[in-house]
């Protein structure tokens, strides 16, 4: 797809998306009120300890979430925007399971079971190890990077 064309994925250049990208912008100046899981970094961070350190690097990942759409539609080219979706939605579903994991981690409290020394490591695992290949992946979905829609077969 070249600029200016549009596909059934994004009906008008992706206007969809396009609105997204703009009440995002809209809420730098005017914050919408959030969601309710949207609290639980600051209830996590309210905690202390791990939960607030937990939350501090899923804040910085749903962070660029947001600055990633913007810079997606501020080229106007859907193809620009759209020819790296799955790492897009990849990142995106870290990024909802860390939110998760987190949810998780402030449920467990301070018990000590089996069950609850089985889910601490698996959330400190995901936001060590797999929460941080966001970062690689929003750089590469920021740089607007076209290699897969300008090579020819």
């Amino acid at each position: 797809m070249r600029p200016g064309e549009t596909s059934p994925a994004t009906p008008a250049g992706g206007g969809q998306l396009r609105e997204l990208a703009d009440r995002r912008l809209a809420q730098q100046s005017t914050p919408a009120p959030a969601p309710a899981t949207a609290s639980k970094p600051a209830e996590a961070k309210g905690v202390g300890g791990e939960a607030a350190e937990l939350a501090a690097r899923l804040e910085q990942a749903a962070d660029r979430i947001g600055r990633t759409i913007v810079r997606f539609w501020s080229t106007g080219d859907p193809a620009t925007a759209l020819v790296n979706a799955s790492t897009y939605l990849e990142a995106v579903g870290h990024v909802v399971l860390a939110w998760s994991r987190l949810e998780q981690f402030l449920a467990l409290g301070e018990g000590a079971d089996a069950f609850r020394e089985g889910k601490r490591p698996a959330a400190r695992y995901f936001f060590r190890g797999e929460l941080p290949c966001t970062g690689v992946q929003f750089d590469l979905l920021d740089s607007l990077d076209r290699t897969a829609t300008d090579c020819r077969p």
